[in-house]
């Protein structure tokens, strides 16, 4: 089996491709969402790498990172929300609009380089972008 890496698209081998999205999520109780307004996942995703998940369109993987809300919240509604899962999932490439960008997470030194020209492994790459990340709310 290949690792992600090895998965790369030709024209951009090993690129750092990396975006944030805000990911408006449905099925919230009416209670929070009176208190919050509309309920955002922000995410990781790696631009450059796609799936086909057993049909022709490509599906891009996406990491949650953290959930924050239209409206200013207490601390306590803030709480609730966090309790929900953070599981990543696959969203089609196409639904991965600019409408729902909100910025790329690697220093400007650091994009369009290799995994490989920072000397890590793609999966530290990943991992410390999304711990970073979550860690540091800024939307």
């Amino acid at each position: 089996m290949k690792n992600q890496a090895e998965t790369r698209t030709a024209d951009k081998p090993g690129l750092l491709d990396f975006h944030l999205m805000k990911f408006q999520e449905d099925g919230w109780p009416q209670e929070l969402l009176d208190k919050a307004g509309r309920i955002f996942t922000v995410c990781l995703y790696d631009a450059s790498e796609c799936t086909h998940c057993c049909e022709i369109t490509p599906s891009h993987w996406l990491v949650p990172l953290y959930h924050t809300t239209e409206k200013p919240i207490p601390e306590e509604v803030q709480d609730q929300i966090d309790e929900a899962d953070l599981e990543p999932f696959y969203v089609h490439c196409q639904d991965c609009r600019s409408d729902f960008h909100i910025g790329n997470p690697l220093k400007d030194e650091d994009r369009n380089k290799s995994w490989k020209e920072l000397s890590m492994s793609y999966d530290d790459v990943m991992e410390g972008l999304r711990e970073y990340e979550a860690c540091n709310w800024r939307f």
